[in-house]
């Protein structure tokens, strides 16, 4: 899925296939063909002259969408389970410097002195476009 770019794109006037004007966002079907070359489809059209007689075929790369929904959905799904992994890992070294192995404090102590310490995590997303989040805790 890295391998992926989307792009922004106008498609060229074509006489012998009707394709969407104005601004289109997709993905390049050479590209999508070399990670999923079964997202890829190749068009065979034929060309017509005036009296409707085949002077040829025209070819093109199609890309199926709608296949392609399901690879995102699961792409999405592993992200943010790594993100919490990354999270409780994160929270877990944050403890462990506010509570030292050879600290003498009860366990009772330290969920007391958690919940009346300060706290500022790290912004996200980072770097961040436009907007970003800082989880913190005041006393």
């Amino acid at each position: 899925m890295r391998k992926l770019n989307p792009v922004r794109y106008t498609f060229k006037e074509n006489k012998n296939v009707t394709l969407p004007s104005g601004l289109q966002h997709g993905l390049l079907a050479q590209e999508l063909e070399e990670v999923f070359p079964e997202l890829v489809q190749n068009i065979k059209k034929p060309v017509l002259d005036e009296k409707s007689n085949i002077t040829g075929q025209f070819e093109f790369k199609s890309v199926r969408y709608q296949d392609l929904i399901p690879l995102l959905v699961q792409s999405v799904k592993e992200l943010s389970a790594e993100v919490e992994t990354l999270k409780e890992a994160l929270q877990q070294k944050e403890q462990a410097l506010v509570f030292n192995e050879t600290s003498s404090l009860s366990t009772e102590e330290k969920q007391v002195l958690l919940k009346e310490s300060y706290y500022l995590a790290q912004n996200y997303p980072n770097p961040f476009d436009g907007r970003s989040v800082i989880e913190y805790r005041l006393p």
